[in-house]
């Protein structure tokens, strides 16, 4: 343990006059063979992959003819990842985005973004015949001046149909290119990207004396810095500081503002560093490469505000990438961090004999003690009461998970162990989920997957962001393996791994047989994982009978159905709601049809599927009458034709051509059937009634003929209602009414209207005989008290006992009383005696003492 604080380098004193320390971490061997002095590089953060290029600005000599610029996509242990050809022209300048997204500038003004595999992902150009000048990147976009010095940023939103956000910055106003350029994000991610400003350091030939520019979507500032030229800057990752490198080797540490000095620091060197940046918030390094320092070897100077400074040589090039709590430092041999040494750390292995023995230091010799089998461990123990023993697990639990080496990791937390199996009551959730976080991060420290990550940025990135990264890089076992260990085999994670998996697979070159019984394999065990997804993915990949499959496979309808209409599997997608039994699927399928296929397909597809065919027939019905009609037309349904015309023959309003149109169609319908030559004659009858009425709207004036839809019993009444008493005799002759309907109807419709001249007129003429007799006559006559024309009746109606009644309706009682007698009805003279006064009973009771009553 002592050999731990060996590299550690002191970079100044804290506030209570400690010191810090950094240190140098080895991290892997790389296993590239790059020379990175040739290429364009860029290395996304949180230990991600690396971009490498060839540098269009250097000459190479060439190893096979290419027309296209090759990028290299590798691990941080110089793992190749993919490999692929760049679309565009001259390469301008790469990086990556939050999302580890490539994204690539070229000097046209083009611009693309690919994924880590190079499948490209959106595109844009940012100009037409132009040329990029200078460009400053940051995770969330890229500031770009053109050669007409119009500055443009572009925002990046990869989770959005429109990938890019490209918005043109206040007027730079410049003549020349200018020294630097540099963006200044948002300070946090959630703030809006419009708070962005690009600091630019212009040419002496625009700035004689030396200034910077902040420049917004606003306005220009000149921010009268009386720095000298600036040919560099570099922000800290808060957003809270900037360095700037200056002309003369000056390293200036200032706030973002660049309103307070925090250090001034001199390089001794008159040519710009490759790369300034800074390692965590706290320290700054210039970086020097081979050609600019005309020897072998690279140089990493490493400032810290207190002036206080170390460096790194090496051979060969260097390239460092800021971190958010470190700087990694890749190299063509090797792979290692730069990083501050945590303060727990730092007071447990520290050689300075200012930082008195911590608690962890007493438990750590302990559990040596323990591991030897000496008395002197107890001893150790009962030193660490009052809550000192919690705190020296606590405190061994942290450093644990601050060291990169597994054998220390085990050391410190088995001290740990050992030291909470004395403390009652111990809470061991997070000696639990450090263990487990420390088994997560050397498994993807490994070099076979290449991604360094410090315990900082593992808890900044989360294990699921993580987990989509190794998805990204198409490590799903991996991927698989850590979700199942952090959150067991049931968690929604898994599904999102196997569906990830599923889409690479359906890349592979088997069989769609072999395809999906792999993928059912793997999903057997997840149940409620969906193969739509994957299904989709087949489809994108115009491997048709693959996505058909899948689908066979995909446990809900509504997901196979939907997929398979955007395939044009219509027919097919029918059928999968039909089986569903779900309604507004089968509708959903149906109007995509109509839409789609003419009319004579549609009826043709939907004759041989009964459920479908009646819920189209319904929606038909009541939204598209002339497809409904096409469809019995085309199926020789003709008695269903002529239903349809008459119900549209009744909805049609006040239209005759249209309405006669109608009943013409339901004619003709019927006559296609032999079975329905009532139904036909009707349909005749109907067409004459209507011609009828129409003719009789024309001849007398009155409209209500044809807009009142009148039957031909209303049609009477209504010649009837205008005494047209003629014209009604014709139209029954016409029409074979009878003549007791018709009687009825004339009785009715005179009397209603008081035509009573008529009704007597034509009431005598009928002599004693009616078709319907004469006791409707007397009733009539009656109902409007009429009751004086109603005695010509009484002795006109034909049965006696409906005569007596009427006759005591007119207080005739002596004459009812005749009547009953001569018929020999007691009964009826029993009921006279009920309605006569008192001065006929005797009458009444005579009559009935004569018949023997």
């Amino acid at each position: 343990m002592d050999t731990v604080a060996e590299d550690w380098t002191e970079l100044g004193k804290d506030k209570n006059g400690h010191s810090i320390v950094y240190r140098r971490q080895f991290c892997y061997r790389m296993r590239w063979n790059v020379d990175m002095g040739q290429c364009l590089v860029a290395a996304a953060p949180f230990g991600g992959p690396v971009a490498i290029t060839r540098n269009p600005n250097v000459l190479v000599q060439a190893t096979k003819p290419s027309t296209k610029p090759m990028v290299g996509v590798y691990s941080s242990s110089g793992g190749l990842i993919s490999q692929f050809a760049q679309q565009g022209s001259i390469i301008f300048g790469l990086d990556w985005s939050s999302e580890e997204y490539l994204i690539t500038l070229f000097s046209d003004g083009s611009i693309f973004s690919q994924d880590i595999h190079g499948t490209l992902r959106g595109r844009d150009n940012l100009g037409v015949n132009t040329t990029v000048l200078a460009a400053s990147f940051h995770s969330r976009g890229v500031a770009v001046l053109l050669a007409d010095m119009q500055l443009i940023h572009v925002a990046y939103r990869m989770n959005e149909s429109k990938v890019w956000g490209i918005n043109v910055m206040a007027s730079v106003g410049l003549s020349h290119k200018p020294l630097c350029l540099q963006v200044i994000p948002p300070k946090d991610e959630d703030t809006d990207i419009s708070e962005v400003r690009v600091l630019i350091s212009p040419d002496a030939k625009d700035s004689p004396q030396g200034t910077l520019f902040a420049v917004d979507f606003q306005r220009k500032v000149d921010l009268q810095t009386k720095l000298p030229h600036v040919h560099k800057i570099a922000v800290n990752p808060k957003g809270t500081q900037v360095a700037t490198f200056c002309e003369g080797g000056y390293v200036n540490i200032l706030s973002v503002d660049l309103r307070q000095y925090y250090a001034k620091f001199s390089t001794k060197s008159q040519e710009a560093p490759r790369q300034l940046l800074w390692c965590g918030n706290d320290v700054v390094a210039c970086v020097w490469c081979p050609d600019q320092l005309n020897g072998p070897d690279s140089l990493v100077l490493i400032i810290a505000p207190c002036q206080e400074h170390t460096s790194i040589k090496s051979e060969g090039t260097i390239f460092v990438v800021p971190e958010l709590d470190c700087m990694r430092l890749l190299m063509s041999s090797e792979c290692g961090i730069f990083e501050k040494v945590p303060i727990c750390t730092r007071d447990t292995f520290a050689l300075d004999p200012d930082i008195p023995e911590t608690d962890v230091t007493r438990l750590l010799d302990a559990y040596r003690d323990f591991t030897k089998q000496r008395a002197a461990s107890v001893k150790s123990i009962r030193q660490l009461s009052g809550g000192k023993l919690e705190n020296a697990v606590d405190g061994c639990i942290d450093v644990a998970s601050q060291e990169w080496e597994p054998e220390q990791q085990q050391l410190l937390l088995k001290a740990a162990h050992y030291g909470k199996s004395f403390c009652k009551g111990y809470d061991t959730e997070k000696f639990v989920e450090t263990c487990k976080a420390l088994r997560v991060l050397n498994a993807v420290r490994a070099a076979e997957i290449g991604i360094p990550l410090t315990w900082h940025q593992y808890n900044y990135l989360s294990p699921q962001v993580l987990i989509d990264r190794l998805l990204n890089r198409r490590l799903h076992f991996m991927a698989y393996k850590i979700s199942q260990y952090l959150d067991g085999p049931t968690n929604n994670h898994i599904k999102k791994i196997l569906i990830h998996w599923a889409f690479e697979k359906v890349k592979a070159k088997l069989t769609d047989d072999e395809i999906v019984k792999c993928i059912q394999e793997k999903f057997k065990d997840c149940p409620g994982i969906s193969y739509k997804d994957v299904a989709q993915r087949a489809y994108a990949l115009r491997k048709n009978n693959l996505a058909i499959k899948l689908l066979e496979k995909e446990p809900k309808a509504s997901s196979q159905v939907s997929l398979l209409i955007s395939m044009q599997e219509s027919e097919m997608a029918l059928d999968k709601a039909i089986d569903s039994g779900d309604t507004d699927l089968v509708y959903l399928v149906m109007l995509r049809l109509k839409r789609e296929v003419p009319d004579d397909q549609l009826i043709r597809t939907l004759s041989y599927k009964p459920v479908a065919r009646d819920l189209f027939l319904s929606y038909c019905e009541h939204l598209d009458q002339k497809l409904l009609r096409k469809y019995f037309a085309t199926e020789q349904l003709h008695h269903q034709t002529a239903f349809q015309a008459i119900r549209d023959y009744f909805t049609e309003g006040n239209d005759h051509n249209k309405r006669a149109r109608h009943l013409r169609e339901a004619q003709d319908a019927f006559s296609k059937r032999k079975d329905r030559g009532v139904e036909r004659d009707l349909m005749i009858e109907q067409d004459k009634l209507i011609t009828k009425q129409r003719a009789y709207a024309e001849k007398f004036k009155d409209p209500r003929f044809t807009t009142m839809q009148l039957s031909v019993a209303a049609t009477l009444k209504h010649l009837f209602s205008i005494k047209e008493l003629k014209e009604a005799d014709k139209m029954k002759s016409d029409f074979g009414v009878s003549d007791k309907m018709f009687t009825w109807i004339k009785l009715r419709s005179l009397s209603k209207h008081g035509h009573w001249a008529e009704l007597e007129s034509w009431s005598s003429k009928l002599g004693r005989k009616s078709p319907i007799g004469f006791r409707p006559f007397f009733d009539t006559y009656m109902k409007f008290d009429k009751k004086s024309p109603a005695k010509i009746f009484v002795t006109k109606i034909e049965d006696y006992a409906e005569r007596c009644e009427a006759m005591c309706s007119l207080e005739m009682f002596q004459e009812a009383i005749k009547v009953a007698e001569y018929e020999r009805d007691i009964g009826i003279l029993e009921a006279i005696r009920g309605k006569a006064p008192a001065s006929y009973k005797a009458t009444v009771d005579t009559a009935i003492a004569r018949l023997g009553g």
